[in-house]
């Protein structure tokens, strides 16, 4: 079976002896935080395009009518790429598969002298088909493909939102210099979830840099 055209959330009922290959050029993506390719039953996988699990959202910091008069809303992970449940072969030396990267934690402080006041900064949003973001305010800057978001340094902002985590990569942290009004970031996405099946790699395995995240 080959993959010949960009798919989202692709799933593949194997049959005995089948060959699954993803075209150069092809994107196998996800929409939510299910994994972007599942492949039910024993198959051989070569891979030389790329299979990305969906990206983190970035946290953000919201004002509401009641005590404590703002809600934190937390950064999301990223969802995992590919999901076997049975012995897969895989060829990736031409591929990538990468779980998406975690959202950045978000950041906040309120004021209350004459009037009520919610300064925020967003977090930034994980690596997925697009890259990773940069935090809000003076947030750090979205991971590079691999790489964890950094958590933000604030400065004469006092807020700084957490970078969106790189493929597979954790989310930087919001912080603030005033307040504990603070996020995490979001985990990164699973390369490949076995869900006790196994894999036997022909090339580009998890050691390489063509695999971005856990494989468990």
């Amino acid at each position: 079976m080959n993959v010949t055209a960009d798919s989202v959330n692709l799933t593949i009922e194997a049959t005995p002896g089948m060959v699954i290959t993803i075209e150069p050029g092809v994107t196998v993506s996800s929409a939510n935080d299910l994994p972007a390719l599942t492949i039910l039953g024993a198959a051989s996988l070569v891979n030389r395009g790329r299979v990305i699990g969906s990206a983190g959202k970035g946290g953000s910091v919201i004002a509401v009518r009641q005590f404590p008069r703002y809600q934190m809303i937390d950064a999301t992970d990223g969802g995992p790429a590919l999901s076997i449940n049975a012995p897969v072969s895989i060829d990736n030396r031409e591929g990538i598969i990468a779980g998406g990267g975690g959202g950045g934690g978000a950041a906040g402080y309120e004021e209350d002298m004459k009037q009520f006041q919610l300064f925020t900064a967003n977090g930034g949003n994980g690596a997925g088909v697009e890259a990773a973001t940069a935090g809000g305010a003076e947030g750090a800057a979205g991971g590079l493909a691999g790489a964890p978001g950094k958590a933000g340094t604030p400065g004469y902002g006092y807020l700084a939102g957490g970078g969106g985590g790189g493929w597979g990569a954790n989310g930087g942290d919001g912080t603030s210099m005033v307040s504990a009004i603070t996020g995490q970031g979001g985990r990164g996405g699973e390369a490949v979830i076995t869900n006790g099946g196994s894999i036997t790699w022909i090339g580009g395995a998890e050691s390489t840099s063509r695999v971005y995240g856990v494989v468990r």
